[in-house]
């Protein structure tokens, strides 16, 4: 299980489990009000105050975070088991309200921290709420023997009170009007009428308020609020299909679209579309803010070329104003000369017949000289406009130009750094290269090394095997020889002569004594080996009946006494041996 702590799977899930607690919740609290219990995780808040998406955003998965993810895991369960607990008492206040207790308080009430004692309560609220079902059913069958003329009408103003919350709101408009961070007390848009009789229910039924017929229809406000929602969603979704932006609102309202009618949207899906359309909104937020990056340089490019067409138009006016001295110059010209030939007028009465083909002459000259100047005008008119064209072509190519060493610098200095890093990794790619030939050709050598000495060993190792086995074989031969010895000698000790013998001492009484414990020790378990064989031979013989009992356990009570003094004379050799090697 520690290793499940922490895992994103497990977040995920507890998560989803909180949205949809949390739906429950507003939906039992849409119908009883406000209930003020104590938070079981933050004693010091109310439980109905407690801002969910907050805490769901905030103890969230993060890649590379395994002690955050741990914490957050931790405390996803603690809200699973507050949001359960909160949801026990809400339904234990649905119950009581429906038992008849809507007068109580509930302003100064607080929650038990306790959850055994929270569960002992919805136990017993839900016990009372099952008792009081079966004695009203019980009495009013007991009802409908006595008469069936009011049977009807009772029995339809009972599931009336019953099913009808205290609020009187349909079930849409109740579980979407609260949301599930803040939820409020819902109240009826219109007055509470009484129940008339089967016949005239259907005129003065009220659209707004809850009955047994009602329950399944959406609100007028119900109806209104959740296509508002729906359309603005429509919007968003338009929007973001407009901006080629992917849309988590779309999946969800192509899967409503066909499953759930307008105004029949439960709390768990307005609040699901909530955030969904929440989501939605932060990502136009951030296209909305990368837009804003992006039309940032180009406002300043478009700034610099205001400036440079300023700047080119402060030119076009110096040349016009050039251009307007020539002229102002060209009329003053035409003044004087204009005054030269009001001149030659006075004098060519005098001097007419002399001056007339000067004059002629003068005329010509003029003529030719205003038919020049219109021509010079002309021609500078027409260079203006070549200089203008030729300043707006010049701009326009200096622009791509500029654009272009751009991109052309970048690409230099793209290439320049792939070059030497292409050139640092032929470098460092040859010096590994080199490293390795060395490396390979010293370990060639060593392997070639290395294999002559194994060989040699393992021919060594050959050898010393077959030693060993033939060695192991003749310990073998040995030491069985020496244990049929053994048991020879322990079965038939009248055949050698060791308590006859004097035994060979190590000048040592201890080390002796403990010698010949160990020796007695052996000779005694491989007596009591053959006692265990010989007993259960006896006791087959028994089974089958072909040996007497008295008879066995004498014999074995002899064999025991033999053993015993056989034992004893050992041990008195073994001492006056002892006692004759300290003399």
């Amino acid at each position: 299980m520690s290793e499940l702590l922490g895992h994103k799977d497990c977040i995920k899930s507890l998560r989803k489990d909180l949205v949809d607690i949390q739906g429950a919740i507003a939906d039992v609290v849409s119908r009883t009000g406000p209930i003020n219990y104590t938070s079981w995780k933050f004693p010091n808040k109310l439980a109905s105050d407690l801002d969910l998406m907050d805490l769901l955003e905030e103890y969230d998965f993060v890649n590379g975070e395994h002690a955050y993810n741990q914490h957050s895991h931790v405390v996803l369960l603690e809200l699973v088991v507050d949001r359960l607990l909160f949801l026990l008492q809400s339904i234990s206040s649905y119950s009581e309200l429906q038992r008849g207790r809507q007068g109580r308080d509930q302003s100064h009430q607080k929650g038990c921290l306790s959850v055994g004692l929270v569960v002992r309560n919805y136990w017993g609220t839900f016990l009372k709420c099952v008792n009081k079902k079966v004695s009203l059913a019980s009495l009013q069958i007991e009802h409908n023997t006595k008469t069936k003329t009011l049977d009807y009408s009772k029995t339809e103003s009972y599931v009336t009170s019953s099913t009808s919350p205290s609020p009187h709101l349909c079930r849409n408009c109740s579980s979407a009007s609260f949301s599930p961070t803040s939820p409020q007390k819902s109240e009826c848009s219109g007055p509470v009428h009484n129940a008339p009789p089967l016949y005239s229910k259907a005129k003065h039924h009220n659209a707004v308020c809850e009955t047994t017929e009602s329950s399944l229809i959406p609100c007028n406000v119900c109806h209104k609020v959740q296509s508002i929602l729906r359309s603005t969603g429509d919007a968003l979704i338009d929007l973001f299909q407009s901006e080629g932006l992917p849309s988590s609102l779309k999946r969800l309202s192509g899967a409503m679209k066909d499953t759930v009618g307008p105004g029949q949207m439960t709390a768990g899906d307005v609040t699901q579309w909530a955030q969904e359309q929440l989501r939605d909104m932060r990502c136009l937020a951030k296209h909305l803010q990368d837009v804003r990056s992006t039309v940032r340089p180009l406002r300043e490019a478009l700034a610099k070329a205001e400036t440079d067409r300023n700047r080119f138009g402060s030119q076009l006016a110096s040349a016009k104003k050039e251009f307007q001295q020539e002229v102002e110059k060209h009329q003053v010209c035409m003044a004087q000369l204009e005054s030269s030939l009001r001149k030659a007028e006075r004098t060519s009465r005098e001097t007419q017949q002399r001056l007339q083909e000067e004059e002629e002459k003068t005329c010509c000259e003029l003529q030719q000289m205003i038919q020049k100047l219109k021509t010079q005008l002309s021609a500078t008119q027409l260079l203006l406009d070549k200089e203008k064209a030729k300043y707006q072509s010049a701009f326009r190519q200096q622009e791509s130009m500029q654009a272009k060493q751009n991109s052309l610098l970048k690409r230099v200095n793209a290439l320049d750094e792939e070059h030497e890093e292409l050139q640092r990794q032929l470098e460092v790619k040859e010096e590994a290269q080199a490293n390795l030939n060395n490396q390979l050709k010293k370990i060639t050598d060593l392997k070639e090394q290395q294999q002559a000495e194994l060989s040699q060993q393992q021919q060594t190792l050959q050898t010393r095997v077959e030693e060993l086995e033939k060695r192991v074989a003749e310990l073998l031969e040995h030491m069985q020889a020496l244990r049929e010895r053994e048991r020879l000698l322990v079965a038939f000790p009248e055949l050698n002569n060791w308590a006859h013998t004097q035994p060979q001492s190590t000048g040592n009484l201890i080390l002796d004594m403990e010698q010949q414990q160990q020796s007695n020790n052996i000779r005694i378990k491989i007596l009591e080996q053959e006692n265990v064989t010989l007993h259960k031979s006896l006791e087959k013989l028994r089974q089958r009946g072909m040996l007497n009992i008295p008879k066995v356990r004498i014999w074995i009570g002899n064999m025991r006494y033999d053993a015993m003094r056989y034992n004893v004379r050992l041990k008195v050799g073994l001492d006056f041996s002892t006692v004759a090697h300290l003399q």
